[in-house]
Formats: C-alpha cells, structure tokens, sequence
C-alpha cells in the first residue's frame, strides 16, 4: 500500500504535468542574438546591447490575424516595452507585406524564414511570448506578460 501510494504520489508531481512552454528550455538560458531578416523600418535589435532592458519575443505563424494585431497593439506601447514580433515563414516578402497592411513601422518584426530563430529559442508552436531579462530567458507563455501592458 505504501508503494501504491508512493507511486501515486510520483505521477502526480512528475507525471502529470501539462507540456507547459517552460518544458523544454531551461529558465536563465543565456538569449540567442536575433538572425532573421528585419522586415519593418525599426533598428535591428541586438540582445547583447538590451542587458539592462526587458525584451519580449512574439512568434506568430503569418497566418494569423489576432497575432498580428497584438503586435499592432504592442507597437502603440513601444515607447515603454521593447516587443518584437517573430514570422515564421519561408516568404520573406509575405511578411514584409502583411507588416506593411498592418502600417507595423517602428516595431521591430523578423521574418524567420528558415526558423533558425524559434530554433534558437526552442519554439515548436506559435503564437509563444518569450521574455528575456538581463540577457536571459526568464519565462515562456502562451499569453502577453503582465509587463508587455497589453489588454487581454
């Protein structure tokens, strides 16, 4: 019966969990710098230069259309939050177009083409907020964090 019980007690602290974002990638994971192809008019972004700032990745798949309009959200924001928006497609220009039919101008938006970034942030679905802090990775969310300020 102790062994019952033991056993039960196992599942329910290991076993059971959700495959919740924070799974794979280890919290204070140093953040990857950004390699995709900037598709708005705003300044690359370079981690290394942020270490003082809080960074929030979006990645969104091209196709959908709530996402995207969080970003135009976020834009009205970026004078308090750094957000940056992540495409996943292989159609730089589909990116570069969808950006632009939003008037998405100062926010910084890669188009991850070759997925090389959500491979460096182990992102396997979309949408997914990434948040660094110092230059690490602190947290991984299906929703806006509190900070980004977005209405939810």
């Amino acid at each position: 019966m102790k062994l019952l019980s033991l056993f039960a007690l196992i599942l329910l602290l290991f076993g059971c969990s959700d495959s919740s974002p924070d799974s794979k990638v280890a919290k204070h994971m140093p953040a990857p710098e950004l390699e995709g192809i900037l598709v708005t008019s705003s300044a690359p972004v370079a981690i290394a230069n942020l270490q003082e700032q809080s960074v929030y990745l979006y990645f969104l798949p091209i196709d959908c259309e709530t996402c995207w309009k969080t970003l135009v959200q976020a834009e009205k924001l970026r004078e308090q939050t750094l957000v940056v928006g992540v495409v996943t497609s292989t159609d730089n220009f589909a990116v570069y177009e969808k950006a632009r039919s939003h008037f998405l101008n100062l926010l910084p938006v890669y188009a991850d083409h070759d997925e090389n970034i959500a491979y460096d942030y182990d992102v396997e679905q979309s949408p997914l907020w990434v948040t660094i802090e110092n230059g690490l990775i602190t947290s991984r969310s299906r929703t806006a964090p509190t900070a980004v300020g977005l209405a939810q």
